[in-house]
């Protein structure tokens, strides 16, 4: 029996050899097959590269999103702490005590 790899590198040969056996097998069934077979790996490939390069922009995305994030939360850090000096440096000046309500914590 011979193997589908050595019947697919040497079609011609196997094929001359069936002839010459008298042989009315055809192999055109096979190579139809083998065809659509290497198409179908050739769509399975190109579409596997897609979606790598999906998930390489999605990462990317995501990295940007959480930098965005990170760049609010430095943001924010600032604006508090701002506001935690300006209480203690007027605190004096304010009727009431503030320092308690600047931040809470999100957890």
């Amino acid at each position: 029996m011979l193997s589908v790899e050595f019947v697919r590198n040497n079609l011609e040969t196997v094929k001359n050899c069936l002839a010459s056996r008298n042989s009315n097998l055809s192999l055109e069934p096979f190579e139809e097959l083998d065809q659509t077979r290497r198409a179908s790996i050739t769509e399975r490939d190109q579409l596997k590269a897609k979606c790598n390069r999906l998930s390489e922009e999605i990462g990317r995305q995501e990295g940007m999103d959480e930098g965005i994030i990170m760049m609010s939360d430095i943001n924010s850090d600032r604006v508090f702490n701002s506001i935690d000096v300006l209480l203690k440096t007027h605190s004096s000046n304010f009727p009431l005590n503030l320092r308690s309500k600047t931040r809470t914590s999100i957890n």
